[in-house]
């Protein structure tokens, strides 16, 4: 969930501008909530972009006159997040303001904590041992077990099927496949992810070291020897 605050001087930020922007995109690709709150600012001065958000804008059309696409997805991303129905101060007091919303996502959010730093123990061993008072129930999960590397940790947190609800979901991914099938899992249910071709290797490279699906000029020779020498 995604929370913006928008007071009268937001638009002059533009570190503010490229944040909106992002979560904008995270509601669209992996479906953020995004509740926007007006803080002594009128929605529609924000979503139309008046007053100060016009002056900033201005500013922004001439710093950034060489990449006005920029200023065009903030635009958009402001629109948007203007767009969705969130709080508005106007002439309440700030404190009872605060206390509403925080009522209001806590009662959205309402996630029961599934684990706690009282459940984990044996940490220098590196293995995690949760208590499943959750599981007592045969409730319906879904689990993601990454980088397994010892089989006590498939026998304390998912030891038998019947410890979960019909339905529910464990995804276990290791680099040792004698792990899993010492722990029953069957050749039906286990499956081989093929090693990633040059390009996308190299995309995913980029991704990690230049935060971009594409390597600098610079650093485009390097990156092939490295994932050459990285198969």
């Amino acid at each position: 969930m995604s929370i913006v605050v928008f007071s009268r001087n937001y638009a002059s930020c533009t570190w503010c501008l490229d944040e909106a922007v992002k979560i904008v995109q995270c509601g669209e690709e992996i479906g953020q909530t995004i509740i926007p709150i007006f803080y002594d600012v009128d929605p529609s001065t924000v979503r139309n972009q008046k007053r100060n958000f016009q002056k900033a804008f201005s500013k922004h059309e001439e710093t950034f006159k060489e990449n006005m696409e920029k200023v065009k997805r903030w635009r958009a991303a402001l629109r948007k997040v203007a767009d969705i129905s969130g709080w508005d101060l106007k002439d309440r007091h700030e404190s009872d303001f605060i206390k509403e919303i925080v009522t209001n996502i806590s009662s959205k959010l309402s996630l029961p904590t599934c684990m706690d730093l009282k459940d984990l123990v044996n940490l220098k061993e590196g293995v995690f041992l949760l208590m499943l008072e959750k599981f007592k129930n045969k409730e319906m999960v879904i689990i993601v077990l990454d980088d397994v590397v010892n089989g006590k940790q498939l026998k304390k947190l998912v030891g038998s099927r019947d410890w979960f609800g019909l339905g529910s979901k464990i995804i276990i991914t290791t680099r040792d496949e004698h792990l899993l099938k010492s722990h029953g899992i069957d050749e039906e249910h286990l499956y081989k992810v093929e090693e990633l071709n040059h390009d996308h290797s190299i995309q995913l490279l980029s991704l990690k070291a230049f935060r971009n699906y594409q390597s600098p000029k610079d650093y485009s020779k390097l990156s092939e020897c490295v994932v050459k020498y990285a198969g």
